[in-house]
């Protein structure tokens, strides 16, 4: 089933790629599977996307850091959609060119 409208968005923010039709050709060519788990990703994203919390530490070994998870789901949904070796850069690099280095 393919991602709604709203989904679509939300992958083209964590790609940082300025076209959305760019992202939608991008979606056509996954799987079932990819579909799947890129649906996974979309909602995990919207769930921290504001969220600005980092904790490290502690005897137990607590690691709760939301910009690493973010980058995290920004490496699979790039990886998955084959766009290129740029896009995994850290968002502060990509903020100024596109996930595409444009």
């Amino acid at each position: 089933m393919p991602l709604d409208a709203g989904q679509t968005e939300v992958v083209r923010e964590i790609l940082d790629e300025e076209s959305l039709s760019e992202v939608e050709s991008l979606l056509d060519d996954l799987t079932a599977e990819q579909e799947a788990a890129t649906v996974t990703d979309v909602a995990r994203w919207e769930l921290i996307r504001d969220k600005h919390l980092k904790v490290s530490g502690g005897r137990d070994g607590v690691d709760l850091d939301y910009e690493r998870e973010r980058e995290a789901i920004r490496r699979r949904v790039s990886s998955r959609l084959g766009v290129g070796p740029e896009s995994l850069m850290p968002t502060f690099f990509t903020a100024a060119r596109g996930c595409r280095g444009r």
